[in-house]
């Protein structure tokens, strides 16, 4: 019964975030729906690496698209997601993750200072240097 229940759950992870991805239109239907919500219970209370990728990928496509969603739909995102930042090193969690984060700070100084304010400004920093030596390991 448990096994279920985990593939059942990992199947509406990757519903949702493959439905958010499809259309800004799809994506306000679930954000609408409360559907960030869930997500973010997931990715603070899970220590499951599927769940973290996974649940990270679709939250970042609620975040994401033109027009922007409704910051006030998806501003609680941003300590999780910032926390995602900070603690994992899986590197398309991350890409994901800072995806997200910048899809949020899109706009006016007050979306840039809820990011400000979770203190991952360091991390993402670390994160640019490290991408930075990396890219010179490949010239």
């Amino acid at each position: 019964m448990f096994f279920n229940f985990i593939g059942n759950y990992f199947k509406a992870i990757w519903a949702l975030g493959n439905i958010a991805g499809d259309s800004s239109e799809f994506r306000d239907m679930i954000l609408n729906c409360g559907g960030i919500k869930p997500l973010i219970k997931i990715l603070q209370t899970t220590e499951n690496k599927n769940s973290i990728k996974h649940g990270t990928w679709a939250l970042s496509n609620l975040c994401r698209g033109k027009p922007l969603p409704d910051f006030e739909q998806v501003k609680e995102a941003i300590p999780i997601l910032a926390s995602v930042v900070i603690k994992e090193d899986d590197p398309e969690v991350l890409t994901d993750a800072t995806w997200a984060l910048s899809y949020l700070s899109d706009g006016s100084d007050s979306r840039i200072q809820s990011v400000i304010d979770t203190g991952c400004v360091p991390r993402l920093v670390a994160l640019l240097k490290l991408s930075f030596v990396i890219c010179l390991n490949y010239i």
